[in-house]
């Protein structure tokens, strides 16, 4: 055997994986999966990426050992990435034979916002922004030209904007959120 991806073992596998799961809840992943039975099993590696080809350890579970009953496992994943990741699991024998199971790919991207009111009247804006972990964002206002007509660093939750020395015009802007490199746009009509 060779290569960092293969296993290697001289009897039955260590472990039957039933099911590997991922699912958000709050700002958080969380991994599910259960084996059907295990023998002479160790522990499991949980490895996460960001490309699907580079995984690395963020943390590492005990198995039984040894059962022929369903056991269930769970992970949660506090610190996970923005955007799209990858999960697998790396299944280890006490004898340091390894196997590594169906690779798992999960989006995670709490970030957004609601601009209200919308149409707007007037130069009094509110903003209600959602992003992890109590980071800042950006927003950023463009005119039906591209335009930049106005920047703040806005914070999770209540945002109130007052618009009146930037003297935007009737018509329709762009508002973009980012944050850590990802960004979400949407369209507003200021009205008068």
């Amino acid at each position: 055997c060779t290569g960092p991806d293969t296993f290697c073992a001289s009897g039955p596998l260590p472990i039957v994986l039933l099911f590997f799961r991922l699912e958000i809840v709050n700002e958080h992943v969380l991994l599910t999966w259960a084996t059907a039975s295990e023998e002479n099993f160790d522990f499991f590696v949980i490895e996460r990426s960001s490309d699907s080809k580079e995984f690395y350890p963020i943390d590492s579970l005990s198995g039984v050992g040894f059962s022929n009953d369903i056991i269930q496992y769970s992970y949660l994943d506090t610190a996970p990435h923005l955007g799209r990741s990858f999960y697998r699991l790396k299944a280890l024998d006490n004898d340091g034979s390894f196997e590594y199971f169906e690779i798992k790919a999960i989006l995670f991207e709490p970030i957004d916002y609601r601009l209200y009111p919308n149409p707007l009247k007037g130069n009094n804006l509110n903003v209600w922004v959602i992003v992890a972990r109590n980071q800042k964002a950006l927003l950023t206002i463009f005119n039906s030209n591209g335009q930049e007509e106005f920047s703040k660093t806005v914070h999770r939750g209540l945002n109130h904007i007052e618009l009146d020395e930037y003297n935007l015009s009737s018509g329709i802007y762009i508002f973009q959120l980012e944050v850590g490199g990802n960004q979400k746009r949407l369209k507003m009509l200021k009205i008068f």
